[in-house]
């Protein structure tokens, strides 16, 4: 079986695209759905997290 070696810089990469599109995602649903309170602040944690990287 072949090793896999995980590229620490590409794994961060992902990471926080993926928080960052995930981000947008909650701030556009937000945006729809004014009864449900508490997206723009989770959408503002994981925009946060998806900066801190850099």
């Amino acid at each position: 079986m072949q090793s896999v070696a995980l590229d620490i810089r590409t794994l961060s990469f992902i990471s926080t695209s993926i928080a960052a599109i995930f981000a947008v995602g909650l701030f556009s649903f937000g945006r729809t759905q004014k009864e449900f309170k508490g997206f723009a602040s989770l959408a503002l944690a994981t925009a946060l997290f998806s900066l801190g990287p850099f």
